[in-house]
């Protein structure tokens, strides 16, 4: 007869704790975008103008630009003119939270979670700044940088280069 090994490992006293948390978060009630409390807040952030806008596919890979001149680019330079009010929308790649936030602007997205949902965050441009995931252990691979720029290094981030100017404001 064969000899059977039970190892015993103690539990953690958070792990009930964990679980049932998991469990409310995933079946709760505002899990769906019909059970949205909020329907007249998400319409109305809709209507407010913006002078400039930048759309990621966000994953642990990092942000991914999905439109305009930072397609296909990863946790690309953004760049506004000073007072110009920008919006940035992730689109979620992935079944993880993900977000995103402004270090200086001092602004952040909801999060999401579910593959393709969609979240942004909307400020005015007032300095140079890090836009990143604030999910931790995120941050490394889903941050980069924001800055201000005059009118000829906007031209010249779009296209993609900054030869002969200064990146320092």
């Amino acid at each position: 007869m064969a000899e059977t090994i039970r190892i015993h490992a103690p539990k953690s006293p958070y792990s009930g704790v964990f679980a049932i948390c998991c469990f409310l978060m995933l079946s709760g009630p505002g899990c769906s975008p019909s059970d949205d409390p909020r329907p007249d807040t998400v319409a109305a952030a809709d209507r407010v103008e913006v002078d400039r806008e930048y759309v990621f596919d966000a994953t642990m890979a990092g942000y991914r630009g999905i439109e305009g001149e930072i397609e296909g680019i990863v946790n690309p330079v953004l760049t506004a003119r000073l007072g110009e009010r920008v919006r940035i929308t992730i689109i979620n790649g992935e079944f993880m939270v993900h977000d995103v936030a402004m270090e200086r602007h001092g602004v952040a997205s909801e999060q999401i979670l579910e593959e393709g949902a969609t979240t942004f965050v909307d400020f005015v441009a007032r300095h140079d700044d890090t836009y990143f995931c604030t999910v931790p252990g995120h941050r490394f691979s889903m941050s980069g940088d924001f800055r201000i720029v005059g009118e000829e290094r906007v031209r010249a981030f779009s296209l993609g280069t900054t030869a002969g100017l200064s990146t320092s404001i």
